[in-house]
């Protein structure tokens, strides 16, 4: 690509100008055609992955047009031109992503090595074992089996008991697209998800880069994609259509008032490193993550919010500020089997069930690719309320006014219980 700017952009419309110039013979101006659509397209394969999802500035626009209407004269000034516009859209994107990338690598949280973890996961005691001495084993459950369905209702939602189910995802196209990281690019790679914020704005970046990312970063807790958009981003749309919530979770109750919980369905990607600390999740929620790639290490406390047991678990006020390793580090192989703790390492194709005041903390021993999501479910409802009464009455009346209105039938079955725990409702 020699010769300056005033060369490459101006020698196609200098040549229908009004002055006389020696045209090429007709051999060479296809092999001049032939050779700049090669680039071209070497351009645009090395580029389109690796965008930042940048909008056309005007100029690119405007040159866009004016190509557009250039439909006669020689295709090699033509495409001559087009190169231009797309290396002058190369340097630009390269300049945005730098700029980006540099104040991401400011972020201290997902920068810092202090402990050097890329370099001692694997040397962590019992971190690749599904379980140890100190934890018990997860129930489990056959998704395809129709009785066993039946009774997960009464015997792990009401009973706020945890487990791993299989067969739930058999029928999403996403347990074939989202297998692998060859087959996720391949299908969405240049979709844009949530990657962080930077002062209150969403930073989003396609799949393609935050892989690579994955694959070169040392930090101790990396970025990890969680995307809490999936159903009001039309963007997103046909990656949201790759799953679906299981019909077991699907009798969502805070459908009736979105106030309680607005986001409520996720895509969780992260490479190794990545997870989250000892929490429980909103709004008295449960929870279902299905992974479709890689595996992820889980530990799981039941409730119990006593000071000195959260203290032994590990519950520190500074875990939203941790690397989520260091909790296995420091605190996982100090436990004990009084502690009831529950562990498990979750393959692709199973769904974990959390239920709702459950303690829990994963780690991505690989790079995974999870979807995910809240629920309130009916058999939860009288202990929710009862807890949500406490923390958000108004919302809480709302909600169970909503409940009344809208399903009579729920409202009517834990009429007893709510009336005597929520009097105020």
């Amino acid at each position: 690509m020699g010769g300056n700017n005033k060369e490459r952009s101006g020698e196609g419309r200098g040549r229908r100008g009004g002055g006389k110039q020696q045209q090429p013979r007709r051999g060479q101006q296809q092999q001049n055609a032939e050779a700049a659509e090669r680039e071209l397209n070497h351009i645009n394969s090395l580029v389109q992955p690796q965008g930042m999802d940048f909008p056309p500035s005007s100029s690119d626009s405007e040159s866009e047009g004016q190509e557009e209407e250039e439909e006669d004269g020689d295709s090699a000034p033509l495409l001559a031109a087009k190169m231009h516009h797309e290396q002058r859209s190369i340097r630009r994107r390269e300049k945005e992503r730098a700029g980006l990338w540099m104040m991401l690598g400011r972020i201290w949280l997902h920068n810092h090595q202090e402990r050097k973890l890329a370099e001692k996961m694997l040397i962590i005691p019992g971190l690749f074992k599904h379980s140890s001495p100190a934890g018990h084993s997860l129930s489990r459950v056959d998704g395809s089996s129709p009785s066993q369905l039946a009774a997960f209702a009464a015997d792990f939602i009401a009973a706020r008991r945890p487990a791993m189910i299989t067969g739930l995802a058999e029928s999403w196209a996403a347990l074939r697209k989202w297998a692998t990281a060859d087959a996720l690019l391949a299908a969405h790679g240049d979709v844009a998800l949530h990657f962080t914020e930077l002062d209150g704005e969403s930073v989003r970046i396609p799949l393609a880069e935050y892989v690579r990312y994955t694959q070169d970063n040392t930090a101790d807790n990396p970025f990890y994609l969680f995307e809490a958009d999936m159903a009001s981003l039309p963007e997103l749309a046909p990656m949201a259509a790759d799953f679906e919530t299981p019909p077991i979770f699907a009798d969502d109750l805070f459908q009736l008032h979105r106030p309680m919980l607005c986001q409520h369905q996720f895509v969780i990607i992260g490479g190794n490193r990545t997870g989250s600390n000892l929490h429980v999740d909103p709004s008295q929620t449960a929870a279902w993550n299905t992974l479709l790639c890689g595996r992820k290490k889980w530990v799981l406390f039941p409730p119990n919010n006593d000071t000195q047991f959260l203290q032994s678990i590990g519950v520190t006020t500074a875990r939203k500020t941790t690397p989520p390793l260091y909790w296995w580090m420091d605190v996982y192989p100090s436990l004990t089997p009084d502690m009831g703790a529950i562990e498990v390492i979750q393959a692709p194709g199973e769904t974990i069930f959390v239920p709702q005041g459950w303690w829990h903390c994963v780690i991505n021993l690989e790079l995974c690719v999870a979807a995910s999501g809240n629920v309130m479910l009916p058999p939860m409802l009288p202990m929710a309320l009862q807890e949500l009464r406490k923390d958000m009455p108004e919302k809480a009346e709302a909600w169970w006014r909503e409940l009344k209105e809208h399903r009579p039938d729920i409202a009517r079955h834990h009429a007893n219980a709510v009336d005597e725990e929520s009097p105020s409702l």
